[in-house]
């Protein structure tokens, strides 16, 4: 069983988005910041997003650690990363916690999943709890995440 725990915050301020679908990769929501010559499927707006994953990298999941972290690639390949819309951080536990990176470490996608495939499993004992209290003090302006 994968254990991926996923906390989103939604900042009120809406920006147009757009899905794309070209038929050959998976479709994408893009921002739409300037007229594109793809044409929509649909035209959607959404909220500037801070994504944390809290990656859960205990020894009773180290078969399923590379299983983890595709589940993070796929998200932020669907997503638009910049600093104006969806800003990623990832916190790893076991038997303690980490941050690996902050709201306002990357602003592209490129970089997120550079920073996801140089992961190392850590392993150790579960401490969730200690996990989603650990996370919440990564909730701050002064790691990134935009106020409500």
């Amino acid at each position: 069983m994968i254990k991926l725990l996923l906390l989103a915050f939604c900042v009120v301020q809406t920006l147009p988005l757009t899905l794309v679908d070209n038929g050959i990769a998976l479709p994408e929501i893009i921002p739409l910041l300037e007229p594109s010559e793809v044409k929509p499927v649909c035209q959607l707006f959404g909220q500037p997003l801070d994504l944390m994953f809290v990656l859960d990298s205990s020894g009773s999941l180290k078969n399923k650690f590379q299983d983890e972290l595709d589940v993070i690639r796929r998200i932020v390949n669907h997503v638009a990363i910049a600093e104006k819309f969806t800003r990623v951080s990832l916190v790893q536990f076991s038997g303690i916690q980490r941050t690996e990176f902050h709201f306002n470490t990357f602003y592209n996608k490129r970089n997120v999943i550079q920073a996801v495939d140089s992961l190392s499993f850590v392993s150790g004992i579960t401490k969730t709890g200690a996990a989603f209290e650990y996370a919440l003090q990564e909730w701050d302006p002064q790691f990134g995440m935009r106020g409500p």
